[in-house]
């Protein structure tokens, strides 16, 4: 009798994962390749747009890829991280193919919530865009919510692979979009949206025959465990939704009160600190799985992710606020001279954004998302009360320091709400951690200096 597809992977992905289990730092090192690798191939793109389109132009594409990005994070209803953790409790097929379907199901009810939002979007003209270009937004906010769906399915069993062909196949066709547009003088808001919602769809068509070839999408499947994924996923969605609403509204909040040339500023300064949560994507992506399984020393476990968040985010993020003065200028364009000073603060908010993101996962893993949901709430209250007062005062840099003390203000509750999980108090944690960042800082060494390794003896054997 012929092995059902998912039996047959199953028992390679069983195998694998023994395999990391005995390499912790293999799968952090691999994600970190596939998130870096990711970053180098969008970053053409930020300058071919930020050049071509000049401040005011880029301002309205931020207003319109950020308005798709909040839809997205209320669209998804916290299943794509209720997927991961479901995913990573499976014990059967039945139980991976239950999952899968739930993720279909949340797939389409995003998409008809998205619909809905762009009909809103369209009638009222908001900012003055064309209907089709809110169309193409919704389209990629669609695609992007089952593409997350998908990635998430894989990155709670911890498939690196699949997790790489779905990302690397949408960055490089956005890239070579993006690039022959440029090169034949086409490159605009219309054409930019087109190319990312095409590229999009490429991705979510990669997960969807990977899922396919493995035997996930059809077949028998339980369905003692949907209703626990959907009680997880509303447990965790405020918080997810809010920590969204953190990194993107801000931007909303300058369009609305501002220009959208401030908007085009402010874009260029945040993705300059936006390009630091890629390096400590790796340690996110991979600390609720891993605290999942955890069940003995977890303090140290926490207290280690902590650690090597600090030294991952904190040591790029001084370098990228000592040479932005420099770095902006050459790379973006004179244009965007006014981007510096805001850089340099927001660089300031990337630290206690990778700790917030970082005691989120382990939250998720230790299964009370609840808590990190109302620290959430908590500093996105503070923020959107300091926009509203310092950005008529103090305009984008106004929204810089709210951006900075609302991120501050939901790590510390974060952390606060991980030491009561763990039994500790807060400023046990905090030295546990500080004690962990020698050994943490040589693990990350370790991983890097064995990838530079195994690249050299690839290269010349």
């Amino acid at each position: 009798m012929k092995d059902d597809p998912q039996v047959r992977w199953a028992k390679g992905r069983t195998k694998s994962a023994e395999t990391r289990t005995r390499d912790g730092g293999a799968t952090a090192a691999a994600l970190f390749i596939t998130q870096i690798t990711v970053a180098l191939v969008n970053l053409p793109i930020t300058i071919l747009l930020a050049r071509t389109l000049a401040p005011e132009g880029l301002g309205q594409y931020q207003l319109l890829n950020r308005s798709a990005l909040i839809a997205i994070s209320i669209a998804c209803l916290g299943f794509p991280h209720a997927i991961a953790w479901a995913s990573a409790s499976a014990q059967s097929n039945y139980d991976r193919r239950s999952v899968v379907r739930t993720a279909m199901i949340s797939t389409l009810v995003a998409a008809v919530l998205i619909s809905l939002g762009a009909v809103i979007a369209v009638s009222t003209g908001l900012f003055d865009a064309d209907p089709i270009v809110w169309w193409c937004f919704a389209g990629y906010a669609a695609t992007n919510v089952a593409a997350a769906n998908i990635v998430n399915y894989y990155r709670g069993i911890l498939d690196i692979r699949s997790i790489a062909a779905i990302r690397l196949s949408q960055a490089t066709l956005w890239l070579f979009s993006c690039l022959l547009l440029a090169a034949v003088g086409g490159l605009s808001i219309h054409s930019a949206a087109v190319a990312m919602v095409s590229a999009q769809a490429l991705s979510l068509s990669v997960g969807l025959l990977k899922l396919h070839r493995q035997g996930s999408l059809v077949g028998s499947a339980s369905r003692s465990n949907r209703t626990t994924i959907v009680r997880f996923s509303f447990r965790v969605f405020p918080g997810l939704a809010i920590r969204e609403w953190s990194v993107h509204l801000d931007q909303i909040f300058i369009g609305l009160f501002l220009a959208a040339y401030d908007v085009g500023i402010y874009a260029v300064a945040a993705s300059i600190a936006l390009s630091l949560s890629l390096v400590s994507a790796p340690l996110t992506n991979t600390v609720q799985p891993v605290m999942q399984r955890c069940v003995a020393n977890r303090e140290t476990t926490a207290a280690k992710y902590f650690g090597a968040s600090l030294v991952i985010v904190g040591i790029p993020a001084l370098i990228l606020a000592a040479f932005a003065g420099v770095l902006i200028p050459m790379v973006y364009g004179g244009a965007f001279q006014g981007s510096v000073a805001i850089a340099q603060i927001l660089c300031l908010s990337a630290v206690p954004a990778a700790l917030s993101a970082c005691g989120q996962g382990l939250l998720l893993g230790m299964g009370a998302p609840g808590r990190g949901s109302f620290a959430a709430i908590l500093g996105f209250t503070s923020s959107v009360v300091l926009w509203l007062v310092l950005i008529p005062l103090l305009g984008a840099i106004g929204a810089a320091w709210a951006s900075v003390i609302g991120a501050t203000l939901t790590s510390l509750a974060i952390a606060y709400f991980v030491a009561r999980e763990l039994g500790m108090r807060l400023g046990h944690l905090a030295g546990l951690t500080l004690k962990k960042i020698p050994i943490a800082t040589a693990a990350i060494f370790r991983v890097g200096h064995g990838l530079v390794r195994d690249g050299m003896r690839r290269s010349f054997p």
